[in-house]
């Protein structure tokens, strides 16, 4: 083997180890990583609501009720905000 092609082979041999060794490194953590999902029943069950109760006295105090409705009631949509610099040209 000639003097020139030793350097050339070594550099090879070291980038082949180093993708061997990254790919076992990265490789092996994902295997034992399993998530596990909780056995007990937690999907949507309304029934713990049942017997909820909501105080809806802050509402009967007199500051609350004299508030008034200021500006337009129902919003009617118009035209605001900045030009579209993404449509396309008319």
């Amino acid at each position: 083997m000639p003097q020139a092609s030793q350097p050339k082979l070594l550099f090879y041999i070291i980038m082949a180890l180093g993708f061997l060794g990254g790919y076992m490194y990265y490789s092996q953590g994902s295997v034992d990583e399993v998530v596990v999902p909780p056995l007990e029943k937690t999907k949507d069950d309304l029934s713990k609501f049942k017997d909820l109760k909501i105080d809806f006295t802050a509402l009967d105090n007199p500051l609350i009720k004299d508030l008034k409705v200021f500006g337009e009631s129902p919003l009617v949509p118009g035209l605001a905000g900045k030009k579209d610099i993404f449509a396309p040209i008319q």
